[in-house]
């Protein structure tokens, strides 16, 4: 009797590990599945923002705004300067490409290199 004892209670260890190992397996499928999507969205991201960045990047008048770092706490100019970067920044419509604009092509620059980033370390995203 004491055999039939030990062996039922063997078999329901058994019975909760595998139950346990199926449900931690399960969950492994699952990360790894986000792990992916989020590979193939932060590979999909950089080559949108690559694409909309060939624009601005081929307006010289753009590209100066933003190498001066027009429009952001770095920027240094004198009087003069200033007023003629605000004409030019009106003319290239650079305002609505600014980082904090929904519009930019380059206020994203960062984002699918930090997915990437996340998913090497496998952390939510």
């Amino acid at each position: 009797m004491q055999g039939s004892v030990a062996e039922m209670k063997r078999r329901t260890h058994l019975t909760s590990v595998n139950t346990e190992w199926i449900a931690l397996r399960a969950r492994v499928e699952e990360i790894t599945g986000q792990v992916q999507q989020a590979e193939k969205k932060a590979i999909q991201a950089e080559a949108d923002r690559d694409e909309k960045r060939r624009p601005y990047e081929a307006d010289p008048l753009f590209m100066y705004l933003w190498r001066r770092k027009f429009g952001t706490a770095a920027y240094r100019a004198n009087p003069f300067t200033r007023y003629m970067d605000r004409m030019v920044a009106g003319v290239v419509g650079y305002e609505s490409t600014m980082p904090c604009s929904t519009k930019s092509p380059c206020g994203y620059a960062s984002t699918p290199s930090e997915l990437l980033k996340g998913c090497a370390r496998n952390d939510p995203i």
